[in-house]
């Protein structure tokens, strides 16, 4: 599969946010996140809403890729994106705390994807 700028930009963007999520980093972490909203909000665009390439970011080895591609899943993708938040919430940094936030904000029914 051929990945496009559009897919290199999120996984770049995601994978930064989470680097500097785990650093304490404010500035670049939101600058990241905008850059990473970006991205989703292109893949959603996509005739297919950018699913299929989240769903191949789920195996993605960059545990923050793994979470954004999750959370933007939740609602189409449901089980893959649960068990994927899973592994990553099994960590010990920021990117899993986060990945465990949405599980139990999204089990609650807090937790609204757009």
């Amino acid at each position: 599969m051929e990945v496009t700028d559009l897919e290199r930009r999120f996984v770049e963007a995601a994978r930064l946010h989470g680097l500097h999520r785990n650093e304490g980093d404010p500035g670049p972490t939101n600058a990241a996140y905008d850059k990473a909203i970006a991205a989703v909000r292109a893949l959603q665009t996509l005739p297919d809403r950018g699913h299929r390439f989240l769903r191949a970011c789920l195996e993605h080895p960059d545990p923050s890729v793994v979470l954004w591609a999750a959370f933007y899943l939740l609602p189409h993708s449901e089980a893959a994106a649960l068990d994927a938040l899973e592994r990553v919430s099994g960590g010990v940094d920021r990117v899993a705390f986060d990945a465990e936030t949405a599980l139990r904000e999204w089990r609650a029914g807090r937790l609204k994807v757009e």
